[in-house]
């Protein structure tokens, strides 16, 4: 087998807008930050909720020069919810709804920009960094509505910020399976995910432009294929970041799973293809029962509710925060649970269809083919890009 790696990265710098009258003043450079930060470069890991924040956080953090918020007692460890300057996600409308309320986008205007501010939030973090190295990390989802704000903290020198993506009810996976969803189904084939996962990334596009180094990574290409596509992810990372190449990813290949209808079958459900006449709730019970009872360790991501012992090793990785073993291959298996549950043919999926495809396909997605990636459109002058390119000879 031959490989010829192609290695794209495209990063746009932009203009910082000035700090606005009013506010109390920061210093500009890095050199002029209090000492306990002026030797620090500040990571910030964003993108919309379950879009592959997590493992991106726990790859990075393996890098010896790179400090991760761990062992902090608040959910998945993110930073949001160790400080209190602004409010976090869950005081302004939740996972499904912070995007909608303007409370949530915080930007270099506001008048949470001050000194003191930025003297809070630090040492709320700090307790938990290695202050003895250089590079330190925080993953918060929902900053993804406050990178200007950040960056105006931490000055534009210092700070960078990685982006993931991924599919819309790729993100919501977790949610519909839960029993309520698994027994009712998803009446309005999925508008909520959609419709609050499209805000956040319209906010966020305008927002980079007033940022000076941001990357974003597309988890279907990057866990979604091979170890070596995420290790040449990796790397480029790295580069991104100025660190040399350290991490090596461990992985744990993941393997096919029967079809869902097979699944079914095997306990005595028939899903039945006419509208209105299907009964997905009991099929995808039924093969989520059989997932459950392999005890597979590559199962779908975001099991959390069917397995609880387990907690969050689905979420495309094994192990622990110091051995993490990722899980590639198994972006796209969310689809066979989705097609359980829902009849895209159905007239209220096609109008949803109707409404949202043309935009999504900006970004790379598509609901009338859910496992159709290709490229954002929209972000692709941001985009981290790491193309492995196999030729085989018979």
């Amino acid at each position: 087998m031959m490989k010829a790696a192609v290695v794209v990265l495209a990063l746009a710098l932009a203009l910082t807008a000035d700090v606005p009258a009013g506010a109390a003043p920061l210093l500009s450079s890095s050199s002029d930050l209090p000492p306990q930060m002026a030797n620090h470069s500040f990571l910030f890991v964003v993108g919309a909720h379950h879009s592959g924040t997590t493992i991106l956080d726990l790859v990075i953090c393996q890098h010896p020069s790179v400090s991760c918020l761990l062992d902090t007692n608040v959910p998945e460890n993110e930073g949001q919810h160790l400080q209190h300057v602004y409010p976090s996600a869950a005081r302004t409308g939740g996972d499904l709804g912070y995007g909608f309320d303007p409370r949530s986008r915080v930007t270099e205007e506001s008048d949470f920009v001050t000194d003191d501010n930025r003297l809070a939030i630090f040492n709320a973090w700090a307790k938990f960094w290695d202050l003895r190295k250089p590079v330190l990390l925080e993953k918060s989802p929902p900053h993804m509505l406050k990178m200007r704000f950040l960056q105006a903290l931490f000055t534009g020198d210092r700070v960078s910020f990685l982006m993931t993506i991924r599919h819309p009810l790729g993100c919501a996976h977790f949610r519909y399976m839960r029993p309520q969803y698994r027994e009712e189904g998803v009446p309005d084939c999925g508008e909520e995910f959609i419709a609050h996962w499209l805000q956040l990334y319209r906010l966020a596009r305008e927002d980079m432009e007033h940022i000076e180094h941001v990357a974003v990574i597309q988890l279907e290409d990057f866990v979604g294929r091979s170890q070596a596509m995420a290790q040449g992810y990796m790397a480029e990372m790295e580069r991104f970041l100025g660190l040399p190449n350290k991490v090596h990813l461990q992985g744990k290949q993941s393997h096919p799973r029967p079809a869902v209808a097979a699944a079914a079958a095997r306990r005595g459900r028939t899903r039945r293809n006419s509208p209105g006449g299907s009964d997905p709730s009991a099929s995808a019970a039924g093969h989520l029962q059989s997932r459950s009872a392999s005890q597979s360790p590559n199962s779908h991501p975001q099991a959390d509710q069917l397995r609880p012992q387990s907690q969050r090793k689905l979420l495309g990785y094994h192990g622990d925060r110091h051995h993490v073993q990722v899980s590639f291959g198994s972006a796209m298996r969310w689809v066979d649970d989705w097609n359980a549950l829902v009849d895209m043919s159905s007239p209220t999926c096609q109008n949803l269809i109707a409404k949202y495809e043309d935009e999504l396909n900006q970004y790379g997605y598509s609901l009338r083919n859910l496992s159709h990636v290709t490229q954002p459109k929209v972000l692709r002058e941001h985009l981290l890009k790491f193309e492995v390119i196999e030729d085989q000879e018979d």
